[in-house]
């Protein structure tokens, strides 16, 4: 199974979550430190990949105007829902594609670095 998001195929080169906790250290006059936890932020995954062709990259960037939320699958399944916080595009220097046998060859082959923001239930 290949990496989709929404369907949208994507070549999954580097994929890593970042989890944060909010915690205040606090230096009373009395000396040492003092740890006061206020919570967590939710998980931001960040992937790195490749796309291919224009119409990939118009539907990615669609989704990031859209308020949805949408499947992020790779080959052990489902990852969850995710919505897009940001989409990076930069055209690969490629003459000749071939990640993607049912586009032309000179099909655009964009490096996309996305940061997704999952929805919890």
């Amino acid at each position: 199974m290949a990496w989709t998001f929404d369907n949208i195929r994507l070549f999954v080169q580097k994929l890593n979550d970042t989890d944060v906790q909010t915690i205040a250290r606090l230096n009373p006059i009395g000396g040492g430190t003092t740890l006061h936890f206020f919570g967590w932020e939710d998980t931001i995954t960040k992937v790195g990949c490749m796309i291919v062709g224009l119409d990939d990259r118009d539907a990615i960037r669609s989704r990031t105007r859209d308020e949805s939320f949408y499947t992020f699958s790779g080959p052990w399944g489902e990852w969850g829902d995710y919505a897009i916080k940001q989409a990076v595009f930069e055209l690969a220097n490629v003459t000749c594609q071939t990640l993607r046998p049912d586009l032309d060859e000179n099909s655009p082959v964009f490096n996309l670095d996305l940061e997704l923001y999952h929805d919890y239930p």
